[in-house]
């Protein structure tokens, strides 16, 4: 069993110590590099045709991109990044976009990507979650029961240049239940409890980074899993090629559509 090693006394302590959690991973590193090549392929079509994926699954619910989106400090964003949230339902929202780029190898290698990759990883995140059910029982059904398809979400991430020692992403606690920080193309992820402890992640083998979110001791009903600050910094000029400075690719995890939750929230320690 993959994730033998790692029990609820190992979960405790990695959150007090550090907030975060090593999990062993099943996929390989080479199926996580051909997914975000795939990613990158089909950053490079045209905008209009990016553009054209762009889906929320409700209106309402900031949190609920369920497609490709561009995000830029000019319009008010918090950092230049390009996305693409991958949901369980995500192909039947796209589904007139996938029919008409169905010849498009671009589109296609990246959403079989995506969907392999979203079955595997949301697999082992299930098994460590069944770990903390044994004491917290329900977070596993919250999850998992209630509508994965929805509450799941395989996020694509490329970031664009900040030049070297410049942030990435700013200082942020993740919306929801937790994130699990499946892979990069280079260092610079940072968890702490605030600012001032920040430590930068040195990833060791072929490990996912479990990190409680902003909700996750609400869900557990519990006070052992305080949302993990962090950020992401450049560490080089030497960046992944011209026009990315570094790939990332995360799965999220939701219990339900918390529309209270604001941006101040998030981006405010506590």
């Amino acid at each position: 069993m993959i994730l033998e090693k790692v029990t609820y006394e190992k979960i405790i302590l990695d959150i007090q110590r550090q907030n975060y959690v090593e999990v062993p991973l099943t996929i390989s590193s080479l199926s996580l590099d051909r997914a975000a090549q795939h990613f990158l392929d089909f950053l490079t079509l045209p905008q209009e045709v990016k553009n054209s994926f762009r889906v929320i699954a409700d209106e309402h619910d900031r949190g609920s991109d369920s497609g490709y989106a561009r995000k830029l400090k000019v319009h008010g964003d918090s950092d230049n990044k390009e996305y693409f949230n991958y949901r369980g339902l995500s192909e039947q929202l796209l589904k007139k976009q996938l029919e008409q780029n169905r010849s498009n190898p671009n589109v296609q290698n990246f959403f079989q990507s995506a969907r392999g990759l979203f079955s595997e990883t949301s697999n082992t995140l299930e098994e460590f979650i069944k770990v903390v059910d044994r004491h917290y029982q329900g977070i596993h059904n919250k999850i998992f029961s209630k509508n994965p398809g929805r509450l799941l979400c395989l996020r694509f991430v490329k970031y664009d240049s900040a030049g070297k020692g410049g942030f990435l992403a700013t200082g942020h606690y993740d919306r929801g239940a937790c994130a699990f920080a499946l892979a990069e193309s280079a260092p610079g992820l940072r968890v702490g409890k605030d600012q001032d402890t920040l430590t930068k992640i040195m990833r060791q083998g072929n490990m996912g980074i479990f990190m409680p979110a902003y909700t996750f001791n609400r869900d557990t009903d519990s006070q052992e899993f305080p949302p993990a600050w962090h950020d992401v910094v450049q560490e080089s000029n030497d960046t992944y090629s011209k026009d990315v400075a570094r790939w990332a690719i995360i799965l999220f995890a939701d219990v339900h559509s918390d529309h209270t939750i604001s941006y101040q929230d998030t981006h405010t320690p506590f």
